[in-house]
């Protein structure tokens, strides 16, 4: 009786640690997609600079670099 009950619990973590990578793998590739294919360099620069991972001199510094790579493809 009790080989069973040992089985079917293992069963059940097993199943549900696979359901669980199936969730964060399914979350994660999404996320990631649609922010490379939404976003521009701009509006991730100004996203990253209002959530406070970059300060204000390296949020003026890069969106410069921004603006001049802009300019030199028009060329």
């Amino acid at each position: 009786m009790m080989v069973p009950v040992g089985l079917l619990g293992a069963v059940v973590v097993i199943g549900g640690i696979a359901v669980l990578v199936v969730v964060v793998a399914r979350s994660a590739r999404g996320s990631g997609q649609q922010a490379q294919s939404t976003e521009t360099p701009l509006a991730i620069l100004k996203r990253r600079y209002a959530q406070g991972e970059v300060s204000s001199e390296q949020f003026e510094a890069a969106k410069r670099q921004l603006s001049a790579g802009d300019d030199t493809k028009g060329g």
